[in-house]
C-alpha cells in the first residue's frame, strides 16, 4: 500500500540524490554542445517582455560587474538552461520524494535526463520560454501537495499565473487544474481554502506580471487589452470565490450554482469584448501537432506522457484517501497536458516532466520483476522493452547514427 510519507522539504539526501544526476547530465550536455557553446547562444523567438526572460537577465546582471558584460551574458545563456533542468529534476523528484520512495526520487531525475523533449528545450545556450513552462508546472504540482491549504492554494496560482504569461499555449491544462479546485471544493468544503487561495494568487500574480510588462508611455496594444480582458475575468472570478467561499456552509447545490455564475460572467466579459483581444490570440502561433513530428520526436512526446499516465491511474488505484485523490488528480493533469500536446507541440515537453514520478514508480516495478527472471534471453527483452518505453525515439537515433556510420565510410566514397 503507497502512503504518504511527511518529510522535510528538501532533505539533503534528496539534494544529493538529484544533484549527482544533474552534474552527470550538465558534464554530457556541455560535452555535446560544445560546439555550440564557441558559436553563441540559439536565441528563442522574439517576443518582446517575456517573464521567462527574467532569470537570464538577473543572472547576468549578478555575474557583469565580476567578468563584464559579454562574459557573463555567455556564461548566463550556458549556465540559465542548466539551472533550469536542475530545477525541473528537483521539483519533480520532490513529488516522488515525498509519495514514493527514495530509489523513485532517484530514477526520476534519471528519466529527466534522458528525456529527449527536456533535453532539447533546456540545451545549453538555448534561451527561450519553453523551459519555464516545465518550472511553472512542477511548481503548481507541488504546490497542490502542500497540506497548509492557503500556502499550497498561493504556490499553485502564482506558478500558473507565471505559466499563462510565458505562453498562451497553457490554458488548457490550467482549465483542467481549475476543474480539479472546483470539483474538490465540491466534495470538501474544507478544500475552499486552496481553490479561493489559488484564484487570488492566480489574479494577484497576473495582475504584477501584466503591468511590468506594460512600456510606459505607450498606446495599448491588441495583446496588451487581452491582457486586460484576462485580468478582469480573473478578478470576476475571485470575486465571485471569495464571496462564495465566505458564505459557507452552503449545499452542494448553491455552490455549483455559484461556481456557473462564475463561469458565465467571465465567458460574458470575453464575449463582450472579443474584438480587442480575439486578433492577438488568433495570432499566437505554435509549433505545430505532434503528428507532424512523427517517426521521430513525436514518438517521445507521445508515448513517454501516455505510460506515464496509465502508471498514475494504477497508482491511484493502490492508494487510499488524500493520496487516491491526489493522484486521481495527477492523472487528469497529465492527462489534459498530453490531449494539449496533440495539437499543441509545445506542451508536449510539460507532458513529459509531469509524467517522469509516476514513470519512475512503474520503472522500479518493473526492474523488480526482471530481476526475479531467471532465464537470461527474457529478461534481455524485458530490459529491451523497458529502454523502449523509457526512450520510444532510440530505434531512431541508433538507425540514424548507423546510416551516417555508412554514409562516412571508405567503402562507399
Amino acid at each position: 500500500m503507497l502512503v504518504e510519507r511527511r518529510r522535510t522539504a528538501l532533505p539533503g539526501e534528496l539534494l544529493t540524490r538529484v544533484g549527482a544526476v544533474w552534474v552527470f547530465v550538465c558534464a554530457l550536455l556541455l560535452t555535446i554542445h560544445w560546439a555550440a557553446l564557441i558559436s553563441g547562444p540559439v536565441l528563442g523567438a522574439e517576443r518582446g517582455f517575456d517573464l521567462a526572460e527574467a532569470p537570464p537577465g538577473i543572472l547576468t546582471f549578478i555575474l557583469a560587474p565580476v567578468f563584464g558584460s559579454q562574459i557573463a551574458h555567455t556564461a548566463s545563456s550556458v549556465l540559465m538552461p542548466l539551472l533550469t533542468l536542475g530545477a525541473a529534476m528537483l521539483l519533480s523528484a520532490h513529488v516522488s520524494w515525498k509519495l514514493l520512495g527514495d530509489e523513485e526520487a532517484t530514477l526520476t531525475a534519471l528519466i529527466l535526463a534522458i528525456s529527449v523533449p527536456v533535453l532539447v528545450q533546456l540545451a545549453p545556450t538555448r534561451l527561450d520560454f519553453y523551459g519555464w513552462q516545465m518550472i511553472c508546472a512542477l511548481g503548481a504540482i507541488n504546490g497542490m501537495m502542500l497540506r497548509t491549504p492557503r500556502l499550497g492554494g498561493w504556490i499553485a496560482g502564482g506558478s500558473l499565473a507565471a505559466w499563462l504569461e510565458i505562453s498562451i499555449h497553457s490554458w488548457p491544462v490550467i482549465a483542467a487544474i481549475a476543474a480539479l479546485l472546483g470539483l474538490r471544493w465540491l466534495q470538501n468544503r474544507e478544500e475552499r481554502f486552496v481553490a479561493v487561495a489559488a484564484v487570488q494568487s492566480f489574479t494577484v500574480f497576473s495582475a504584477v506580471f501584466t503591468f511590468l510588462a506594460m512600456p510606459l508611455g505607450e498606446a495599448i496594444t491588441p495583446l496588451a487589452a487581452a491582457s486586460f480582458v484576462h485580468l478582469g475575468i480573473l478578478a470576476w472570478g475571485s470575486a465571485v470565490l471569495t464571496i462564495l467561499a465566505k458564505l459557507e456552509p452552503l449545499p452542494r447545490g448553491r455552490i455549483a450554482v455559484g461556481f456557473a455564475f462564475a463561469i458565465v460572467g467571465g465567458v460574458v466579459i470575453a464575449l463582450v469584448t472579443a474584438p480587442y483581444w480575439l486578433p492577438s490570440i488568433a495570432a499566437a502561433s505554435g509549433a505545430g501537432p505532434i503528428w507532424s513530428w512523427m517517426p521521430g520526436p513525436g514518438l517521445q512526446y507521445a508515448i513517454t506522457p501516455f505510460i506515464g499516465l496509465i502508471a498514475t491511474i494504477n497508482l491511484a488505484s493502490r492508494s487510499h484517501q488524500w493520496l487516491r485523490k491526489f493522484w486521481f488528480d495527477y492523472a487528469v493533469i497529465l492527462g489534459a497536458a498530453l490531449a494539449a500536446s496533440v495539437l499543441l507541440g509545445q506542451i508536449g515537453a510539460v507532458a513529459c516532466v509531469l509524467a517522469a514520478p509516476p514513470l519512475a514508480w512503474q520503472a522500479r516495478s518493473w526492474f523488480r520483476s526482471i530481476r526475479s527472471m531467471r532465464n537470461p534471453a527474457p529478461r534481455a527483452f524485458a530490459l529491451i522493452a523497458v529502454a523502449l518505453a523509457l526512450l520510444p525515439s532510440l530505434p531512431m537515433v541508433v538507425a540514424s547514427y548507423a546510416g551516417a556510420n555508412v554514409m562516412a565510410s571508405p567503402l562507399i566514397q
